[in-house]
C-alpha cells in the first residue's frame, strides 16, 4: 500500500515512499497538506482550513476554494491517502508518515494568506530549539525578493453608505493578484483596518509595510458602472499606471469577476515595468538573483540574437548568486531553445542540450509560479517537442494565474 511521506522540517518535500517527490501540487495544496500532518489526528476542521488558506477571501468563496483544492489533490494523491466530510478534512492514518529532517518547520516556503503565515510563523517559533529570530541586516536582500502590493478600499459615489459592491470589487481583485507569484499580496483586513483614516500614500505604505498601492473609486448611475483604478508607488506617491472600466451592472459577480480579471491583466505588468526599472537603477554586481533575472526580460523579449546574449549573460549571473532559482532557471533554458530553434547559433546541438537541461532542473522547483510554467511550456515545445508536456505547463500556469497574457 502506498505511503505519501511528508518532510516538514527543512525545505517542504512530498514523495511516494522512499520514491521521487510528488510535483505538480499547487501552493496551497502543500500548505493544506503540510497543515494536516502537524495537527493532532491529522485532521482539521474545514471552516478552519479555508480561513487558514484564503484569508483574503470572504467564507464562502473561502469555502468554496477548498473545495476545489481538495478535488485537485483527491485526483494527485494516492487513493484513500486525503478524506473529508462536511464538518473536516484528514488524512488516513497509516497512509502518511511525517518527517522531521534538519532545518526549519516549512523552510523557505511561504504563502498569500495572512493566516497561514501567522500560523507558521507561531509553529516555527515553538519548535524545539528554535532561536529567537535573527534581526535582519540592512544590506541583506533575499534571493526571491518580491515586492508587496495591497489593495486599498475603493471610494463608492453615488450608492448607500452601507452598499458592499466596492468592497466585493476590491475583494474580487485581491484574490485575482494573489494568484500572481511574481508579488506578494497583502491581506484584504491588514488594508481595510486603514479605511477612513487621512493618511498619505507614503505613510499607508509604510504601515502596510507595502511597495506598490492599488487604489480606485466606483461610480454607478442606474445600471452603469465606471471603476477608476490606478497603482502607486508606495514610497513617493507617484502614478505607475491608472486607467478606467466602464461595464453595466447585470449580473453583480460576472462584473466583479470581469473588472478584477481587466484590472489584475494591467497591473501586473505595470508593477513588472516598475520593478525592471527599479533594477536598473542598481549597478549589476550588486542586484540579487531576483533583479538579475528581471534585468534580463528586455533583452530576452527583444527576441534578437545578440539581445538574447545579453539575457543568457544575465541569467547566467543570477543563477551564480542562486542555482535553484526557478525562474531564472526556466528564462535560461527559454533562450537557448529560442538560441537552437532560431538559428542564432552555429552549434544548435549544444544550446538544445542546454535548454533541456536547465529545464530539468527548473520542473521540480517550478510549483505554483505562473512565469516559470509558461517558460517550461516553451521550451518542452520548441527544445523537446514534447507538446503534451507544454499544454500540461501552460495549463497549470493558467489554473494559477487565468489573467496571464
Amino acid at each position: 500500500m502506498s505511503v505519501l511521506v511528508l518532510h516538514i522540517t527543512g525545505p517542504l518535500r512530498i514523495t511516494h515512499g522512499d520514491g521521487p517527490d510528488l510535483v505538480g501540487l499547487s501552493r496551497r495544496g502543500q500548505a493544506l497538506l503540510a497543515y494536516l500532518a502537524l495537527q493532532p489526528g491529522l485532521r482539521a476542521e474545514r471552516g478552519g482550513l479555508a480561513d487558514l488558506l484564503w484569508s483574503d477571501r470572504s467564507d464562502p468563496q473561502a469555502r468554496a476554494s477548498l473545495r476545489q483544492e481538495l478535488s485537485v489533490l483527491r485526483r494527485a494523491l494516492p487513493n484513500g491517502v486525503l478524506d473529508a466530510d462536511r464538518q473536516a478534512v484528514w488524512l488516513t492514518q497509516g497512509r502518511v508518515e511525517v518527517r522531521h529532517d534538519a532545518g526549519e518547520v516549512l523552510q523557505g516556503f511561504d504563502l498569500p494568506s495572512e493566516g497561514f503565515e501567522d500560523w507558521l510563523r507561531t509553529t516555527r517559533q515553538s519548535q524545539p530549539g528554535s532561536a529567537p529570530p535573527a534581526v535582519p541586516r540592512p544590506s541583506q536582500t533575499p534571493t526571491d525578493h518580491r515586492p508587496a502590493l495591497a489593495i486599498l478600499p475603493f471610494q463608492e459615489i453615488g450608492a448607500a453608505e452601507a452598499d458592499m459592491f466596492a468592497d466585493g470589487i476590491v475583494e474580487e481583485i485581491t484574490g485575482a493578484l494573489s494568484r500572481v507569484r511574481e508579488f506578494g499580496v497583502i491581506a484584504r483586513q491588514s488594508a481595510f483596518a486603514l479605511r477612513g483614516q487621512a493618511l498619505a500614500v507614503p505613510e499607508i505604505a509604510a504601515r502596510l509595510e507595502a511597495d506598490y498601492l492599488v487604489e480606485g473609486s466606483v461610480r454607478r448611475a442606474g445600471d452603469r458602472v465606471r471603476i477608476a483604478v490606478q497603482l502607486v508607488r508606495g514610497a513617493d506617491g507617484h502614478t505607475l499606471w491608472s486607467d478606467r472600466f466602464d461595464d453595466r451592472l447585470d449580473d453583480l459577480f460576472d462584473l466583479q469577476d470581469r473588472i478584477a480579471a481587466q484590472v489584475a491583466g494591467q497591473v501586473s505588468p505595470n508593477l513588472r515595468a516598475a520593478e525592471i526599472a527599479a533594477a536598473r537603477r542598481r549597478p549589476p554586481a550588486d542586484r540579487t538573483a531576483y533583479e538579475l533575472t528581471l534585468s534580463a526580460l528586455p533583452h530576452f523579449w527583444a527576441h534578437r540574437g545578440d539581445e538574447n546574449l545579453k539575457a543568457i549573460a544575465l541569467l547566467d549571473q543570477a543563477l551564480t548568486h542562486a542555482p535553484d532559482y526557478a525562474p531564472a532557471l526556466a528564462y535560461n533554458a527559454w533562450c537557448h531553445a529560442h538560441h537552437c530553434c532560431y538559428l542564432w547559433t552555429h552549434d544548435g546541438a549544444a544550446d538544445k542540450a542546454q535548454a533541456l537541461a536547465l529545464a530539468d532542473r527548473a520542473a521540480p522547483l517550478a510549483q505554483d509560479d505562473a512565469a516559470t510554467l509558461v517558460a517550461l511550456s516553451a521550451v518542452a515545445g520548441l527544445a523537446a517537442n514534447d507538446f503534451e508536456a507544454a499544454r500540461h505547463y501552460v495549463e497549470r500556469a493558467l489554473a494559477r494565474d487565468p489573467n496571464n497574457a
